[in-house]
């Protein structure tokens, strides 16, 4: 997965357990983001629909440090048990495309 730096952040996900949905109604969601070395940020979690286990990760990319990062997901459950995901790896990007456009030069 790339990202582009300064670009709005917001990854969609749902919790499946045996192939089915999971209600994550009572269920606490934490992830960050880093390096091999330290955390470097935090995601908001936005639940879409508890009872289904939707929910989006979030964040702003305004200040992410260019190159690969990794995220993972902890999970507590209704019953206070800690599922942490494997690392997922992704790449921060520069943006070519600045916003606005600059005017044309006539």
């Amino acid at each position: 997965m790339q990202v582009n730096r300064g670009d709005s952040f917001m990854l969609p996900l749902q919790v499946f357990v045996d192939g089915q949905p999971q209600d994550c109604t009572s269920w606490q969601v934490y992830s960050s983001y880093g390096n091999d070395i330290e955390r470097l940020g935090d995601f908001e979690v936005i639940w879409d629909e508890r009872a289904a286990g939707k929910f989006f990760l979030t964040s702003s990319t305004d200040d992410w440090p260019l190159g690969k990062l990794s995220l993972d997901i902890t999970y507590v459950t209704d019953a206070a048990q800690e599922i942490t995901t494997q690392r997922v790896q992704f790449e921060v990007l520069r943006r070519i495309t600045p916003v606005p456009l600059p005017s044309p030069t006539p």
